[in-house]
């Protein structure tokens, strides 16, 4: 037997006002009917599918409410099928500032124009902000556009890696900036001059100074500073140690950072003070300067006007004090010795470190612009496993770029004498199996044999230093090959 659907339409016919016979008109529709099982069971498909990936997959109609979300979307966000069906708006899962760059784009995958893909900041229904990728395409029907339907991938992770890597490069750069400019000269007056110059471009700001400490007492003396006025100077010429922000840098060996100059209980002097609110200035930084663990003397920095340094840019300013407390000793050990002989000392340690540096840091980035360039070759479509292995190639180097970024900035900091220890009671077996699952490389699964009795001690160690000692090792013997144990 055969079945058929069709549609039917019946009317009166009327004389002199009464009915006298009925009209029926029937149309095979069961052509569409099998088309919309069709359609029906394809979408059913569809949204099986889609609550199988561990991604948020999504659909909209024309006026932006959500007609489709998959279970891992609306875990991950917070809401619940029932918010969806009262016409959850896409707009409401996106931060305010990016909600008109979001229409403006929604509109145009509407009118059929290519989308790609764009980064926005989404918002859990808490309120939690995370970035995300979002790619989507319309929804046809009938040869018409009646939606929208995508996926969005949470890119946390990866925009804080890639500003990590931002903020490292933008450390390396300036201290290489500052490294650069304190060694081309010998004189300290000239080193202090350049490098507060460089320090104060860098940072666009335009007051700054460096305080020296006399040999043998407790005087800091401004040896040099920039953009301050001739009042200002008069009143914050010397100091002593622990007085003043200046003075309790210097004894404290720590930074101090006032974001309220107004607000602060002093800079060096109550005079100082009225003569830096009178002069518009707003924010205040002093950082000691040490080499060994020797106080040599005082850097600052003032902004003006409602110029405040950021965290970052004052973890920045602390990294290149380290550098000029180094080049102030330096140069003070020069003064006493042989200046051809340290040159000429200096010079072969900054070629041997420039060297090292340069050879260690090419092969990675070698490897970054070579999987780069490879995949924006315009004459060559990659097939996405390709894509991913050169991502995945990109992403490795990256990680190594950073771990040398990293040891260069570390090794400044023991120069310096001031790399932090923060040891506490731990466990080795614990941090060598945490190391295993943090790698996760066949090095560590497969290569090496742990032999870890179950009664270890604790150790009073920092867990992150002994941590990177303990992969340095596994690497290194990695290099020669076979099992490692």
């Amino acid at each position: 037997h055969s079945y058929a659907w069709y549609e039917s339409r019946i009317g009166p016919v009327k004389r002199n006002g009464r009915v006298v016979a009925l009209v029926l008109v029937s149309t095979d529709i069961t052509e569409r009917k099998w088309a919309q099982k069709a359609l029906n069971e394809s979408e059913q498909r569809f949204r099986e599918l889609a609550d199988l990936v561990p991604q948020t997959v999504f659909e909209i109609d024309m006026a932006g409410n959500f007609t489709f979300a998959n279970n891992f979307g609306l875990q991950y966000t917070g809401y619940l099928q029932e918010d969806v069906d009262k016409g959850l708006n896409a707009l409401q899962l996106f931060a305010p500032q990016d909600r008109k760059r979001m229409m403006e784009d929604i509109e145009k995958v509407l009118t059929g124009e290519e989308f790609g893909s764009h980064e926005y900041t989404a918002l859990k229904k808490d309120g939690t902000p995370f970035r995300v990728l979002a790619y989507s395409s319309p929804i046809i029907r009938d040869e018409k556009i009646v939606g929208m339907r995508g996926i969005i991938l949470d890119i946390t992770e990866r925009k804080q890696s890639e500003e990590e890597v931002t903020q490292r490069n933008r450390e390396l750069a300036a201290i290489h900036a500052i490294a650069q400019t304190v060694n081309e000269s010998l004189e300290l007056d000239e080193i202090l001059g350049k490098a507060l110059d460089k320090m104060l471009q860098i940072f666009d700001i335009t007051q700054g100074g460096v305080y020296l400490l006399e040999k043998g007492t407790d005087n800091l003396t401004l040896q040099i500073a920039r953009g301050m006025s001739n009042d200002l100077l008069e009143e914050v010429s010397s100091t002593k140690m622990g007085k003043g922000l200046v003075g309790r840098a210097a004894q404290s060996g720590e930074p101090i950072v006032i974001e309220s100059i107004p607000d602060s209980d002093d800079i060096i002097c109550a005079e100082g003070k009225k003569i830096a609110i009178e002069e518009h200035h707003k924010s205040m930084i002093c950082m000691p300067l040490q080499a060994r663990g020797n106080i040599l003397g005082v850097m600052f920095a003032l902004t003006s006007g409602d110029r405040v340094l950021t965290h970052e840019e004052t973890l920045l300013l602390i990294t290149i004090s380290h550098e000029i407390g180094i080049a102030i000793e330096h140069a003070q050990l020069l003064e006493a010795a042989s200046l051809a002989m340290a040159a000429e000392e200096a010079d072969q340690l900054r070629a041997a470190f420039l060297a090292s540096v340069s050879h260690e840091i090419r092969t990675p980035l070698t490897e970054i612009k070579g999987f780069a360039s490879t995949l924006v070759q315009p004459d060559v479509e990659w097939d996405a496993e390709t894509q991913r292995d050169f991502l995945i190639g990109i992403d490795q180097a990256s990680n190594r770029l950073l771990r040398i970024v990293t040891d260069v900035v570390d090794m400044a900091k023991i120069e310096a004498g001031v790399l932090n220890i923060e040891k506490r009671p731990i466990r080795l077996d614990r941090l060598i199996k945490q190391l295993r699952v943090k790698h996760d490389t066949p090095v560590w699964n497969n290569d090496l044999e742990l032999r870890l009795p179950d009664d270890m001690p604790y150790i009073d160690a920092d867990e992150e230093r002994l941590g990177q000692a303990i992969a340095n090792l596994v690497e290194n013997a990695a290099l020669e090959g076979g099992p490692i144990a």
